[in-house]
């Protein structure tokens, strides 16, 4: 079956199928606050969303980085940005608001850089 708009075709790297769109949305919803703070509920939800994105990514990229060519840019970029995301997972929010919507931008940071590789 030959791709159409609604179905983009496969990338080869790829060990699941990722909805990229959805995770984008979600880093846009997260981000979308300025200097406001969210409510306390939705930072909660967001940053758990974006946790499980991110965990889902990190399992795509495991067979990637497990058969790369670790002499390559690409492949140094990704480890990075891989060891990164796993930093942040495992990172405490913090005792209140602020932190924990801080937290939750910087989760949305990471996904947005990740993604942008797939």
């Amino acid at each position: 079956m030959s791709p159409t708009p609604e179905t983009p075709p496969a990338q080869s790297h790829q060990a699941l199928p990722l909805d990229v769109e959805t995770m984008q949305r979600t880093v846009r919803v997260a981000l979308q606050y300025g200097r406001t703070l969210p409510p306390h509920q939705e930072v909660e939800a967001l940053t758990s969303a974006l946790r499980g994105h991110l965990e889902e990514v990190l399992a795509t990229m495991a067979p990637m980085l497990a058969r790369g060519d670790r002499a390559t840019r690409e492949w140094s970029q990704a480890r990075t940005l891989h060891d990164h995301a796993r930093h942040q997972i495992a990172a405490d929010p913090g005792p209140g608001l602020q932190s924990a919507a801080a937290h939750m931008k910087a989760l949305a940071l990471t996904l947005h850089n990740l993604t942008a590789m797939f």
